[in-house]
């Protein structure tokens, strides 16, 4: 029988497989289509302190979302990684300077200002895979697993294409649920 590292092992190559399977211009489509159910949602419009991520290689852009339109008083953070750690800096996606090239070519902000995870009132968080417990399986490096049992305030809201949602993710007991997960075919809230 497998570890559970083997298993997700596994689970990531299948899982990144599935996501690239997806033509670019469709998910640049349903990409929009998430943005717009992400818009929708009541936890979005009272979120004050939110973070997200920016896409790398195949995921979900929030681009239109983030930068569509003015965030009004919010404060938006992008994570930041480093030494095995991850923050969160307060970014205006509106200044074409805000972003540098960071580790793993990531965009990160230029000028670091952290935030206070526990101000947090929304994360909406990436993923390789989900199952209908609310079970995330990421990259492999437990950023989000480390950095979420601090956000003790927010809503945990994974964000994926709905090829991305399998039967089972293999979990370690560090592995901490999403609340919810979004995809072009809706909200699922999670068991």
């Amino acid at each position: 029988m497998p570890t559970v590292g083997e298993a997700k092992r596994v689970a990531r190559h299948a899982a990144r497989a599935a996501r690239k399977s997806i033509p670019p211009e469709k998910r640049a489509v349903l990409s929009q289509i998430i943005c717009g159910r992400i818009e929708g949602l009541a936890v979005w419009d009272s979120a004050r302190v939110l973070t997200a991520f920016l896409p790398i290689q195949s995921e979900v852009d929030l681009r239109p979302l983030l930068m569509g339109g003015p965030l009004g008083s919010r404060v938006l953070g992008i994570p930041r990684t480093g030494n095995d750690t991850m923050s969160f800096d307060a970014i205006d996606l509106a200044d074409p300077e805000a972003l540098v090239v960071g580790e793993f070519g990531i965009a990160v902000a230029s000028v670091r200002a952290p935030i206070d995870p526990t101000t947090v009132d929304l994360v909406l968080v990436p993923l390789l895979a989900f199952d209908a417990h609310g079970n995330r399986l990421g990259a492999g490096r437990a950023f989000y697993d480390r950095w979420l049992p601090a956000a003790v305030n927010a809503f945990r809201l994974g964000v994926a294409f709905s090829a991305q949602e399998i039967e089972s993710v293999p979990i370690d007991a560090h592995d901490v649920r999403l609340h919810a997960v979004v995809t072009e075919k809706g909200l699922h809230a999670c068991r």
